[in-house]
């Protein structure tokens, strides 16, 4: 699980032509943040990514089921592979093991790159369950190897998620936002001089 970064070349240029005459404008920034543009043109190009993507090399031995079985992407839900999610920038990488894992994410950075998409490895983290090996899940950036960090919980989409499926962490969180939430306009309840609007306020 991560998010995506773009990356802007810096010799990109773009050429209009006001009143017949062409002028070629450097591109130095990508689309401002908040523009509606900007989420459509991520998803389109992230899209491309994934439909080229096929983890073909992670099938196995195609005449050895126990090694295909190994390396195979994804798992398998109602005779279907599934082997990710994806919101956004939001992206889950579903794998029967932690091999199979690190090539998966190898791949998909790879594949990224060549779109101008770095993945951040601080957003990064990975979560197995107990029948999981406890190999390291690695990645190479830039000629440098990393072990990706394992959490037992992780906030996706605004959900918590644990090994468990308990709902108390959760609720717990969100009770710490509300409270962090009233507590950044309590000066201004607290200043109300209506009794009954600031009984109202502070339920």
């Amino acid at each position: 699980m991560g998010g995506y970064s773009v990356i802007i070349p810096t010799n990109c240029t773009t050429t209009i032509t006001p009143f017949h005459k062409k002028i070629e404008i450097p591109i130095t920034r990508g689309v401002r943040q908040g523009d509606p543009i900007s989420p459509n043109l991520f998803s389109a190009c992230l899209e491309s990514v994934f439909n080229k993507m096929s983890w073909q090399h992670l099938r196995g031995d195609e005449d050895d089921e126990n090694d295909k079985a190994k390396l195979l992407p994804g798992i398998r839900i109602n005779g279907q592979n599934l082997t990710h999610l994806r919101f956004a920038d939001d992206i889950v990488l579903v794998a029967s093991n932690p091999k199979a894992a690190s090539l998966m994410i190898q791949e998909m950075v790879e594949m990224c790159g060549k779109v101008g998409l770095r993945m951040n490895t601080n957003k990064t983290k990975v979560m197995r369950n107990k029948f999981a090996s406890q190999s390291p899940v690695n990645v190479t950036l830039n000629n440098v190897t990393t072990c990706i960090e394992e959490v037992n919980e992780y906030v996706y989409l605004g959900r918590l998620l644990n090994h468990n499926n308990e709902l108390e962490p959760e609720l717990h969180r969100r009770r710490r936002a509300a409270w962090a939430a009233f507590n950044n306009i309590k000066n201004t309840t607290d200043a109300l001089s209506c009794p009954r609007i600031r009984a109202q306020s502070s339920i």
